[in-house]
């Protein structure tokens, strides 16, 4: 059974998966009931949800050997329309579902913007695709040695940060997988099988895409990971420096109203979405390594091949690196794909300047921090919330004695 209860208290989802004889014994129902008297049953404070929601209909589901009634009930206001539908089975209630609908004279604009966002999603797979030719391509037709082992190491890290937080995705996975045709050992093997070939296909893009990146940037005597320890500070520095600027530089404008940053991306939001340190470990570890390798270590260095112009490899590749991301959550969102091509250009010069290791320092520890930020934000809040609730009965304790 999974139960999804709001503020009030009222049950706003449910999903009850059990065998019609075990449903029949429960008192819940003894027998078909209206639809206002399903609504009196789910309508645990005044004036709440289920108490204000209209009442749009009944029907029964023919072709099902069971009992099945559903309720459909509607809650609208100026923005907003929720329809909400309830389903019995044996004279029991085993499913309540609700689809939201945004009611907008901008809703065109809406629609525009969730297609273009999907579109991007899909120019990230398009992009890794194009990126694995351009290096078998690169491979054949440019001369130099090969370092294998380096780019199998690389693909290895890749590899094993995709299955770091496998059992945290299995584990989301079994609480989001309400279909009673999948067992808990279906949803597991399926979940390692993907993480595994996922593994596998990004490990592979990693290796194949460093393995003509490394040899170009040894073609055109551009630094890798020499003098390790100065890059690695280097790109530490220059993490920390991004972040505290582009902070400041996003409060600024939020607080004067030039841009606005959607509930979604709060402290609390990151909290409850799933995310854990070995995510924001995984993500940061992929994002930064993979990233820096098709677009500073590849891209860069192919365009330096070809036009022999830092400035420009530097801003195509930034350019590029921006659109792969999703400006949603900022509105207007060419603010955040502004940003990102700063950031681009600032790692990309950081890439030429200093070199590869200080590049994939630089962005792995800028998105670890800003992922991580939120969680341990979030978790003192929650401790302090739970201390000053306890401090007003404890004191009342120590008065009673």
């Amino acid at each position: 059974m999974a139960v999804g209860i709001n503020a009030k208290g009222e049950i706003t989802f449910l999903h009850v998966d059990a065998g019609a004889q075990r449903l029949a014994s429960s008192p819940s129902l003894a027998a078909k009931k209206t639809p206002a008297e399903i609504k009196m049953i789910l309508d645990r404070s005044k004036n709440g949800l289920w108490g204000n929601a209209k009442i749009t209909g009944e029907g029964v589901r023919e072709e099902d050997l069971s009992d099945i009634v559903t309720y459909w009930y509607m809650q609208e206001s100026e923005e907003i329309r929720m329809k909400l539908s309830v389903q019995t089975q044996e004279h029991c209630i085993v499913r309540i579902l609700s689809e939201t609908e945004i009611l907008t004279k901008t809703m065109g604009k809406v629609v525009r913007q969730e297609f273009r966002d999907s579109a991007l999603n899909l120019s990230g797979f398009v992009g890794s695709f194009l990126s694995t030719i351009a290096g078998v391509l690169l491979l054949i037709y440019v001369e130099g040695a090969h370092q294998s082992m380096l780019s199998l190491g690389i693909g290895l890290i890749i590899a094993a940060a995709v299955l770091l937080t496998v059992n945290n995705d299995i584990a989301m996975s079994i609480v989001n997988a309400f279909d009673s045709r999948l067992t808990i050992k279906s949803v597991y093997a399926i979940g390692i099988v993907s993480a595994a070939v996922a593994s596998i296909a990004y490990g592979s893009m990693a290796f194949i895409t460093s393995l003509a990146g490394v040899k170009l940037a040894a073609g055109l005597s551009l630094s890798l990971f020499n003098d390790a320890f100065l890059q690695i500070t280097i790109g530490c520095c220059s993490a920390l420096a991004a972040l505290g600027g582009f902070a400041y530089l996003f409060k600024l404008l939020e607080t004067r109203g030039i841009v606005r940053i959607s509930p979604e991306l709060s402290d609390r939001s990151i909290f409850l979405s799933g995310f854990r340190i070995k995510q924001c470990l995984s993500i940061s570890l992929q994002s930064s390594i993979l990233e820096e390798i098709v677009f500073r270590l590849l891209g860069i260095s192919t365009l330096l091949w070809f036009f022999q112009n830092e400035w420009l490899a530097v801003a195509i590749t930034s350019i590029l690196w921006a659109f792969l991301h999703q400006g949603s959550g900022y509105n207007p969102g060419w603010i955040r794909w502004a940003q990102l091509v700063v950031f681009g250009i600032f790692l990309g010069f950081i890439f030429i300047q200093y070199g590869f290791l200080a590049v994939i320092v630089a962005h792995f520890v800028h998105n670890f921090v800003l992922l991580s930020i939120p969680l341990f934000y979030y978790k003192h809040q929650l401790k302090s919330t739970i201390r000053v609730k306890e401090e007003p009965s404890a004191h009342h304790s120590y008065i009673n004695k």
